[in-house]
């Protein structure tokens, strides 16, 4: 696996909300989710929030590899560890879009461009239920890319993943990073 990474093109991360659990943060599926409601009233938490190790991991590894950052998540813990990702959240103008708008469709077509030709495709913490999400796993997958999940839960994982790595983001992307970056 480690060597399928390296020798790719480019790696592509799509994030979802599972990775910012250890950063404090809820997510929108599951026996502890919230609603769309709850960002509004609690953007404080989501201002003090603090990128995990799952995030720094990601970051560390662009410095080094070719990487495509996709986020679902309104966070901001991405940006706070360093990288600039492609956030399907938010207008191209950079506003965030409100629940029930639709996704800005430059967004989505520099997020489906990242995933056609040869990558490496990571999943971290979704589910694979979400649009547009859904779309981009489904595009990454027609490509023929390596497709890894990461989630706490195999039966979140997608039925049509290459390699599982079940257990949290925060423990497995270190992992994954210092492997890398082994000469």
């Amino acid at each position: 696996m480690f060597e399928s990474i390296r020798e790719s093109r480019k790696i592509v991360f799509m994030i979802g909300a599972g990775i910012s659990v250890a950063s404090g943060l809820p997510t929108f599926t599951g026996p502890n989710a919230v609603s769309a409601e709850w960002l509004e009233d609690n953007e404080l938490t989501l201002l003090n929030a603090f990128p995990n190790e799952a995030h720094k991991s990601i970051y560390d590894i662009s410095t080094k590899f070719n990487v495509a950052v996709i986020t679902q998540n309104v966070d901001g813990l991405h940006e706070k560890a360093g990288s600039e990702p492609i956030c399907l959240h938010k207008h191209a103008d950079g506003s965030f879009i409100k629940f029930g708008e639709s996704v800005d469709q430059e967004i989505l077509e520099q997020a489906v461009k990242s995933v056609l030709g040869p990558c490496v495709y990571i999943c971290i913490g979704t589910r694979h239920l979400v649009f547009p999400a859904v779309t981009i796993t489904d595009t990454a997958i027609a490509s023929g890319n390596l497709f890894i999940d990461i989630n706490m839960k195999e039966e979140h994982m997608h039925p049509e993943t290459d390699i599982k790595l079940q257990g949290p983001a925060e423990k497995i992307l270190p992992l994954l990073r210092d492997e890398l970056f082994k000469e």
